[in-house]
């Protein structure tokens, strides 16, 4: 039997090759990933020339994944537990010699408006000031004054610049003054996602950080601006999810057999999404069970609407069964939601675990080619977990472990890699320059056009 080869789709999970990848050389600049996830954020660092060194995260079914997808970083590298353990432990003091940046996203729930929207439905007396996912970046920073790396990126979503209930804090501020005190001069900008040429309308925070006593010459707003210029065209759902397979509603599974087919675009052949392999994973639609949800996606809804649209554009309110506001003030009006395939999707979030009903693809040939004679209603149905990765820009290769609720938790609790990519490669062309190498980094710049 020959070995596997770089080909073969199933070299990941296979000893030999994970021991043959962690036994090479590796170049590039040092980084560490903290509240790492699934890895979204390595996998972009690692495609711009980073050599991730160590990686952390409570989740142990992300930490599971982590470890597949990443086969040249041995299993103990890949840290499952709390990061205040790994803190008091001393693990970080032992790479801190060979550390040059440390990236991470502290976990975000309780900043999202989605999450504080949910707990405060759940317990009226909820505040954020008391939740202590709130100061979870400030385990970050004792993690970076172990680490005393030269620059720092830290990731969160736009709550994070918000007051804090009515506070008048900020947790912004108090991660601005943390990393001061650190040694570090930081600055942040709330990032569109979708200008650098993600598939999804997602705002988030990025903090960059420049260690005042490292031989680095940049500065946080250098390194904003060469991010800037990076800036793109959008893409499209369309663009996004061309070349998977389209599924029924309760099709799919863990494992597809049989090549991906169709034209892809530039998106998915450019960005490093669609990868030679005979399986599609983690590709599985929901069935939706409810015959009232069925006759929402079926027969009243139409791409771009949503709860409100029904409500009061349609004679079949009745099939909305929460309240939903007033006309003048909605609310919670994304929970019925039918995706449209020209545009951007919303935001990937975590809570597509518990359903996907605000995630409705419509069905490709009714909407898009008008072909009556193969358009079926039964492919009216959330998104797979597959499909979400496409959005969130994760290689076909990238295979999610877990339960099916897992898999979506993972992915939308993920930093994009596309935008580690663009995050990793300003990051390593400044790193470069100081140390007088003069290769740049490649990265994935769409020209996107309406054939895609």
């Amino acid at each position: 039997m020959e070995p596997c080869s770089d080909s073969c789709t199933i070299r990941k999970f296979l000893l030999t090759y994970r021991q043959e990848r962690q036994s090479e050389a590796r170049s590039g600049k040092k980084a560490v990933d903290l509240f790492a996830g699934a890895g979204g954020l390595s996998a972009g660092f690692k495609q711009a020339g980073f050599d991730i060194q160590f990686a952390v995260d409570k989740s142990e079914s992300a930490t599971d994944t982590y470890r597949l997808n990443h086969p040249e970083l041995p299993h103990e590298n890949v840290h499952t537990g709390d990061i205040n353990d790994v803190v008091e432990e001393g693990i970080l003091t032992e790479l801190a010699e060979d550390t040059d940046v440390v990236i991470g996203g502290p976990p975000c729930q309780a900043l999202s408006i989605a999450g504080y929207r949910s707990r405060l439905a759940n317990d009226e007396d909820y505040t954020l000031l008391e939740d202590s996912r709130t100061t979870l970046y400030q385990q970050y920073i004792a993690a970076i004054e172990q680490l005393n790396p030269e620059i720092i990126v830290m990731e969160n979503v736009e709550g994070m610049i918000c007051e804090v209930g009515d506070s008048e804090l900020k947790v912004s501020e108090m991660v601005l003054d943390g990393l001061d005190e650190a040694g570090y001069n930081a600055k942040l900008r709330l990032l569109d996602c979708s200008e650098f040429g993600l598939p999804q309308n997602r705002d988030r925070v990025i903090v960059f950080g420049v260690n005042r006593e490292a031989d680095v010459e940049t500065s946080p707003g250098a390194l904003f601006s060469a991010l800037y210029d990076n800036r793109t065209e959008e893409t499209t759902i369309r663009q996004a999810l061309a070349g998977l397979p389209r599924l029924e509603r309760g099709e799919g599974g863990k494992i597809m057999i049989g090549a991906n087919r169709g034209r892809r675009s530039e998106y998915v052949s450019c960005a490093g999404i669609s990868v030679p392999s005979h399986f599609t994973y983690n590709h599985r639609a929901r069935s939706h069970p409810k015959p009232k949800d069925r006759k929402l996606f079926d027969e009243v809804m139409e791409p771009g609407m949503d709860s409100a649209d029904v409500v009061y554009g349609t004679d079949r309110g009745d099939l909305i069964d929460y309240d939903i506001g007033t006309e003048d003030n909605p609310r919670f009006t994304d929970k019925y939601r039918m995706l449209d395939w020209e545009e951007p999707s919303p935001t990937i979030v975590a809570h597509l675990q518990k359903d996907a009903n605000g995630f409705i693809l419509p069905d490709y040939h009714r909407y898009y080619t008008h072909s009556s004679k193969e358009s079926k209603p039964e492919r009216n149905r959330g998104l797979t977990p597959r499909e979400a990765a496409r959005i969130q820009s994760f290689p076909d290769d990238f295979i999610f472990l877990g339960a099916f609720t897992d898999w979506f938790q993972q992915i939308g609790n993920a930093v994009p890699p596309l935008i580690g990519q663009f995050v990793g490669k300003v990051l390593a062309d400044e790193l470069r320059q100081e140390s007088s190498e003069t290769a740049e980094t490649p990265i994935y710049r769409p020209r996107i056009s309406t054939d895609d």
